[in-house]
């Protein structure tokens, strides 16, 4: 649409252009906006184009910074339509188009018109204008300005003379450089050179073909263990203007990669390694984009492997057995009593039951536990079993009634230094049965 232009007056003339803006679409991607000269009511004022007018049968005397701010902030025009009987009676590239000058009898004056348009496409790989006239007398002068058309102030050689008894075309033309997206101005200078009448009537059409833009996204940076997996995706990654699928590109340190349709990859470095993602329309191997994710790999010791672990009613007390099939770093155990699965547990020792090494086996009674108070029976209570490391508890068995024996038992995970601590509340289990 084409921005509104208040209306304002300019003394001694009466200015109407009537002129219309649409969009449609040139092609998939492109944007094409039209304007002509004679949109609206016959002898009334156009309300989107201004004017600055000189004097009739000779040129502007200059054509500058002055003159262009004067059309931009000039007079309303007018829809004068065949001034003259030899004036040719439409554009038969744009039939709709009607004749317009600087008043609605179309007397003669030299003018220059403007006339703003928006470009939605944004960026823009290029833009070609069309355009179609007939003008009485010319556009633009024999003298210093043979120019008929400027963009946003620039000269358009190709678009100069004409007359009035038939269409005039030039184009495409390449106008890339000229416009931006936004706001854009044209100008059409119109000579009078016969003293009797003036006016002009056009079409003019700016197709723009936005560039493409592709932004790589490769997802957050991660932490894994070592012998580990994990899946980087891409497919959070966006291109505009394409009018084709993406394409993928991994690579890391020693590994070009190639290109996929496919956003994802499953990698397992053993060290930490910082992948790139490019992405690419395939369309125009030129559009494309980079991001890297780093996945960070750290060794993970992995938690005491149990064959067996259990609790039995002992004349003495409750006897907690257990035996390891193998341990990795581990340093001892501590037993925690339970009488409330989701309370901290009590240690059934002060001090830990020092590791002996894989395949062997090992015990503690508890002997307080049937003569606690709060405990008159072995009915509700639990226990747990919880390695000591070097860097603290490490992992645990789940929590486990009396008289129940586990053989074999198998709770081998990835270590997280005070993952689960003997109180048994930062991953509660509930209690298992014989």
């Amino acid at each position: 649409m084409a921005d509104s232009i208040p209306r304002k007056s300019f003394a001694g003339t009466c200015l109407v252009i009537l002129v219309a803006l649409a969009l449609s679409t040139h092609s998939a991607l492109a944007e094409t906006i039209v304007l002509k000269s004679g949109n609206g009511t016959l002898k009334q004022e156009d309300s989107l184009i201004t004017f600055y007018s000189g004097s009739p049968g000779v040129p502007l005397p200059a054509l500058g910074t002055a003159e262009f701010d004067a059309a931009e902030a000039g007079s309303l025009a007018w829809i004068c339509g065949q001034a003259a009987g030899s004036w040719v009676a439409s554009l038969p590239c744009e039939p709709q188009a009607q004749w317009i000058g600087i008043n609605s009898s179309g007397s003669p004056a030299t003018a220059l018109y403007a006339m703003k348009f928006t470009i939605q496409s944004s960026p823009i790989k290029s833009a070609t204008l069309d355009f179609c006239w007939a003008a009485d007398d010319r556009l633009g002068d024999v003298a210093s300005h043979p120019e008929g058309v400027f963009i946003n102030r620039s000269p358009i050689p190709q678009i100069t003379g004409g007359d009035y008894l038939a269409e005039s075309l030039a184009g495409p033309i390449d106008i890339t450089s000229l416009v931006q997206p936004g706001s854009n101005t044209i100008f059409i200078y119109n000579q009078d050179c016969a003293f009797v009448v003036s006016g002009v009537m056009f079409q003019a059409a700016i197709t723009v073909e936005p560039a493409c833009q592709a932004a790589a996204e490769a997802g957050f940076d991660s932490t894994i263990c070592r012998g580990d997996s994990t899946t980087l995706s891409g497919s959070q990654s966006l291109v505009v203007n394409c009018g084709s699928a993406l394409e993928y590109l991994w690579s890391w340190p020693g590994n070009p990669g190639s290109w996929s349709a496919n956003p994802d990859i499953t990698v397992s470095p053993t060290v930490t390694t910082t992948y790139m993602l490019e992405v690419r329309c395939a369309s125009e191997p030129d559009c494309t984009s980079l991001d890297e994710v780093t996945v960070v790999v750290k060794i993970c010791p992995m938690a005491v492997r149990y064959d067996f672990y259990g609790a039995e009613k002992t004349p003495e007390g409750v006897l907690i057995r257990w035996g390891t099939h193998s341990e990795e770093e581990t340093l001892g155990f501590l037993v925690y009593r339970f009488s409330d699965p989701d309370k901290p547990g009590k240690p059934v020792s002060e001090r830990p039951v020092p590791a002996q090494g894989p395949g062997r086996a090992y015990q503690v009674l508890d002997a307080s536990a049937e003569q606690s108070p709060e405990l008159p029976s072995y009915l509700g209570i639990f226990y747990r079993i919880v390695e000591i490391t070097a860097s603290g508890e490490g992992d645990a068995t789940p929590l486990f009634p009396v008289q129940t024996v586990r053989q074999p038992r198998d709770i081998r995970r990835p270590r997280t230094a005070g993952s689960l601590g003997g109180d048994g509340r930062a991953h509660p289990e509930s209690p298992r049965s014989p």
